[in-house]
């Protein structure tokens, strides 16, 4: 099943939004769970902070497939998004900044930075 997921997307084609979700979504749920549940119970000062980041500008796709059906793919998942864009890495960068240095009483809640993409 993965493969064929693999295949569709390298070959330039347009995976649906619910495709990802079969491949992605319990994996990632599992590990944030687990997250969570390391946060509720806190060993020894170590807290625990799951962050969640939406499609964010690495340059990944444009090294990955060919140039049009980078463009492609960009332009249809910005569609999807809230924010209407990619987010950037400087963005994911600054909320773990947050959650290291200034979420002082925060364990154990997830945080997207995902551009409201986690609330449709």
């Amino acid at each position: 099943m993965f493969g064929e997921f693999h295949n569709r997307l390298f070959q330039g084609e347009i995976v649906p939004r619910n495709a990802k979700c079969r491949f992605h979504d319990a994996p990632q749920r599992s590990v944030i769970l687990n997250q969570r549940q390391h946060g509720v119970h806190p060993v020894e000062n170590l807290l625990v902070h799951p962050v969640s980041p939406g499609p964010i500008d690495t340059g990944i796709l444009d090294r990955s497939m060919p140039k049009e059906a980078a463009e492609q793919t960009k332009t249809q998942m910005s569609q999807e998004n809230p924010m209407l864009r990619f987010g950037q890495s400087l963005e994911v960068a600054q909320a773990v900044a947050f959650l290291a240095f200034d979420a002082t009483y925060t364990a154990g809640a997830e945080f997207p930075v995902d551009g409201g993409g986690s609330q449709i």
